[in-house]
């Protein structure tokens, strides 16, 4: 089969010529051909250094090419320090190739962790589950690096249902949750980031955690979860009991005071009923024979007897007299 020799005016352009990231990075390179390429098979392949080593998707690379646009893209993902050099595309065939000027890359080596700890302050009540987060910087290679968290000096390891450590290096992420928070879990909270082969670490701003109680308990059983709202409730009932007790006691005590009050009007409504008076006004005059037979109307007879009250002293007296002289005679 033919192949036309290549024509030698085919330029690769790539970009960017140079570029210098931290440790940790990703790296984006890209070469192009804008002229027509009049080859009839063609390839593009990176390689580093100068070397005859070719790249290839694996690992922490990526290579994406695409002929119709003639273009490929190569990605370098979680840069590390040994990453660093001169990175080139090349474009030929069985006959021909042609080379782009490079990418210069330098990976810089993490000096500062950047611990960043959030939040400063917390204050809650007890049984609330509370939480602490730590994000920083992180490398490739995990195997290096250690993350701790500590309460007053003190490291804390993740126990049963207490205390939970979550940790994800990929992401330079870790967090530490106090389960149904107690106030001896107050105190100052810090995570610890390191990288060994470097002897490097990295702390968070201490995070000051106050538990407080809502009540003051008296026994073993306001300790247990849920005993504040127990009490609250029972306090709360009690208080409407009260409450509903001293509202039946004036009530009652507003009729007894309206029966006192009515009980001598009522006695003296029997007693009128009883003995009616001979006049229905103190000013009238009412008549009545011998007999006591009482009559409206004044009488034709001589002798007419009127209604006399006599003070209740005066009555007694004269009942005492006529009791005396009842038994005088009876001897």
């Amino acid at each position: 089969m033919y192949l036309p020799k290549a024509p030698q005016d085919i330029f690769v352009t790539q970009t960017p010529a140079a570029v210098n990231v931290l440790e940790g990075s990703t790296v984006h390179m890209e070469c192009f051909v804008k002229e027509k390429i009049n080859l009839s098979i063609w390839y593009i392949e990176w390689s580093k250094g100068g070397t005859s080593s070719v790249l290839t998707t694996a690992n922490r690379t990526s290579i994406i090419t695409s002929k119709e646009e003639k273009r490929s893209l190569l990605i370098l993902n979680k840069t590390e320090v040994a990453d660093s050099g001169m990175y080139t595309c090349t474009l030929g065939d069985s006959e021909a190739t042609f080379h782009s000027n490079g990418t210069q890359l330098t990976v810089d080596g993490i000096t500062d962790l950047m611990v960043n700890q959030t939040p400063e302050y917390i204050s809650e009540s007890e049984w609330a589950n509370v939480s602490i987060e730590c994000r920083f910087r992180t490398v490739s290679d995990h195997s290096s690096m250690h993350v701790r968290w500590y309460r007053n000096g003190s490291e804390l390891n993740s126990s049963g249902d207490s205390i939970r450590i979550e940790l994800d290096l990929e992401r330079g992420f870790t967090s530490l949750t106090l389960m149904n928070a107690s106030v001896s879990d107050s105190g100052n909270y810090r995570c610890r980031v390191g990288i060994r082969s470097r002897n490097l670490t990295g702390s968070g701003k201490a995070s000051q955690v106050a538990i407080t109680t809502v009540f003051t308990a008296q026994n073993a059983e306001h300790d247990k979860p849920g005993t504040s709202l127990a009490i609250a409730g029972a306090g709360a009932g009690a208080g409407v009991t009260i409450l509903l007790l001293l509202i039946a006691g004036v009530i009652m005590w507003k009729r007894r005071s309206r029966v006192s009050r009515s009980e001598p009007e009522n006695s003296s409504a029997k007693e009128v009923a009883l003995h009616p008076p001979l006049v229905s006004q103190p000013g009238d005059v009412t008549y009545a024979d011998l007999h006591f037979h009482k009559r409206e109307m004044k009488p034709d007879a001589e002798v007419v007897y009127a209604e006399v009250k006599v003070p209740p002293r005066q009555q007694a007296c004269k009942d005492a007299r006529q009791l005396q002289h009842g038994g005088n005679q009876r001897r």
